[in-house]
């Protein structure tokens, strides 16, 4: 079992609701067998999602929008040592109507 962890510092803190990552699994395999993302709140890190496999591309739909200057991705299992992309989207109001 192989762990890593990634931490992003932004300049500033944003609003988003949407975290997405990639696997190359077309060149080297689907190899991320579960992870965590955690935000940091004020002084402390509070964990947001417990997944397991990436795949090709995962989006991860936060049911409220989070705001914080750093993310933290931690992998608690895996084949090998690398995710390929992170990606965080802008949190917007989505409508409650079909």
């Amino acid at each position: 079992m192989k762990q890593a962890t990634i931490t992003l510092t932004l300049p500033s803190p944003v609003t988003f609701d949407v975290v997405s990552l990639q696997e190359a699994v077309d060149r080297r395999g689907q190899r991320i067998e579960s992870f965590e993302i955690d935000v940091r709140d004020g002084s402390a890190w509070k964990t947001v999602e417990t997944q397991t496999t990436i795949g090709h591309k995962r989006l991860l739909r936060f049911n409220a929008p989070v705001t914080s200057d750093q993310l933290r991705i931690r992998i608690t299992a895996a084949r090998a040592r690398r995710g390929r992309l992170l990606h965080l989207y802008p949190g917007r109001a989505r409508s409650r109507h079909g």
